[in-house]
């Protein structure tokens, strides 16, 4: 049985793909035995996933990949595989949640004092969670309106100095492109995985 959760394909020694119909399985190697017969070492392989054709780097895992990596990563204590297996779609969720966060803080910034122009440390704090979050929705047709926070400037102009930049009711208007096209991408990959899943079903377990 195939899980619901998709996850990375592991980048490391011993991945192989076995193709079957219109699918493909994903394999690790646990260990090796001799044969007598051929008079050579054969490869022991255990079926861990299933491939996502849409996204071919990621797969439906099932409990195998679950009890092997699992006790890959006890042994090593989690130091040497944390970046090597780390989840890609777990890191996205994690940064959504941030820009939630961040998005309901500045809502109430924006209704409190919608003028007010966001000082050095604001703009640096929010643009770290932007950042990321606009390279992740890049493919989007409308990822154009997603735009980084310019600093807060002071200018002089005709002997009066003046603020340029955006205030928190110009940032709650771009959060909400943000917030909208992350929805949009979720929407789609939750769809996706959920389609895969009930087509691999259908067609039984290897």
């Amino acid at each position: 049985m195939y899980l619901d959760k998709a996850v990375m394909i592991p980048r490391t020694k011993g991945i192989s793909f076995k193709k079957k119909g219109e699918s493909i399985y994903v394999q690790y190697e646990t260990g090796h035995r001799y044969d007598p017969e051929k008079q050579y070492t054969i490869p022991e392989r255990s079926l861990i996933g299933i491939q996502i054709p849409a996204e071919p780097e990621m797969m439906l895992p099932n409990e195998n990949y679950l009890r092997i990596f699992a006790e890959k990563m006890e042994k090593s204590d989690g130091k040497e595989l944390t970046g090597e297996y780390e989840d890609e779609r777990q890191r996205q969720y994690i940064l959504r949640e941030l820009f939630l966060s961040t998005y309901h803080e500045f809502q109430n910034l924006s209704r409190r004092a919608p003028g007010e122009f966001l000082n050095e440390e604001k703009v640096k704090q929010l643009n770290k969670v932007l950042e990321p979050l606009q390279e992740m929705l890049k493919g989007d047709l409308f990822s154009e309106y997603l735009i980084l926070i310019p600093e807060t400037e002071t200018i002089t102009i005709d002997g009066e100095k003046r603020k340029t930049g955006m205030n928190f009711s110009d940032v709650a208007i771009i959060m909400n492109y943000y917030k909208n096209l992350m929805n949009r991408y979720f929407r789609k990959k939750f769809s996706l995985v959920s389609s895969t899943r009930k087509k691999f079903l259908s067609m039984g377990t290897y």
